[in-house]
């Protein structure tokens, strides 16, 4: 099946998503089958006190990366939705970027399973995990 390069990735990113998405500044940073990689860089505006990055930042990231994996999946757009989310939360991020590696668990015609790992750091340590489906329209028929 074909599935979105980094660049149709990227452009998804900033053609589908609100604006205080794009605002996030998150990059593509790898794209295949079943899987992607997103960057969410560090940035003053998504801190809370303490100086780690807001859990509500990250949620929305997370739910971002895994609509990016499912059209990417797709190989099209669709107006795909989220139908439930839950993260984890094993740290702080407060090192540099955060990364999150989507992996798409079980794909069907009506849903998809998303996997989310979170790290931030170097070395990379680990900050959240998520699970979360995703709901895939009903196609038009000719």
């Amino acid at each position: 099946m074909p599935h979105y390069s980094i660049a149709e990735c990227a452009e998804l990113l900033a053609t589908v998503f609100p604006p205080w998405v794009n605002d996030l500044g998150i990059r593509v940073e790898h794209s295949e089958a079943n899987r992607v990689v997103l960057r969410l860089p560090a940035a003053k505006a998504i801190e809370r006190v303490g100086g780690i990055v807001c859990g509500q930042a990250l949620m929305a990231f997370a739910d971002t990366a895994m609509i990016v994996a499912t059209v990417s999946h797709l190989g099209e757009f669709l107006p795909v939705a989220t139908v439930s989310q839950t993260t984890n939360f094993l740290s702080g991020a407060g090192d540099g970027d955060v990364i999150a590696d989507v992996r798409l668990t079980k794909t069907g015609r009506g849903l998809v399973f998303a996997e989310v790992d979170m790290t931030c750091g170097e070395p990379a340590y680990p900050v959240a995990r998520i699970s979360g489906v995703i709901a895939i329209p009903p196609r038009p028929t000719a």
